[in-house]
């Protein structure tokens, strides 16, 4: 049984909270528009980082090239660019994604590094051009 819990992105003081750390601020101080959510997928990289949703994960192939992805919720559940042309693209213009549930997937994910996320390191994603 896959556990639910996120991870929260604070707005306002610029930094990112374990559910367990943000949980017990009062209600009434609690703004939503000040937090973004980010849940986690259930699944944890090669080091055994927790994998969240907007998480920036490396691999390194055996030849030392590296490939770069990024997790994140389609109706249905999590999933992960395919193709590197498309790591640079808003998610919503990616054309190739494969579902984390599927097994083939789920197995090269786990051997991949979390990097980093899209809120904490844009530059990760920045388009870049020869």
């Amino acid at each position: 049984m896959i556990e639910v819990k996120f991870r929260v992105w604070d707005d306002i003081s610029k930094k990112m909270y374990q559910w367990s750390e943000i949980k017990h601020i009062p209600i009434e101080d609690f703004k939503l528009e000040h937090y973004t959510l980010l849940q986690y997928t259930g699944m944890s990289d090669s080091n055994g980082v927790e994998i969240h949703e907007g998480d920036i994960l490396e691999q390194i192939l055996i030849d030392g090239t590296k490939r770069l992805y990024k997790i994140w919720r389609e109706a249905g559940g999590f999933v992960v660019n395919i193709h590197q042309d498309d790591f640079h693209k808003p998610v919503e213009l990616i054309q190739f994604w494969d579902g984390l549930s599927d097994m083939q997937t789920a197995s090269f994910i786990k051997k991949c590094r979390v990097i980093g996320n899209i809120i904490e390191n844009p530059e990760l994603i920045e388009c870049r051009t020869a």
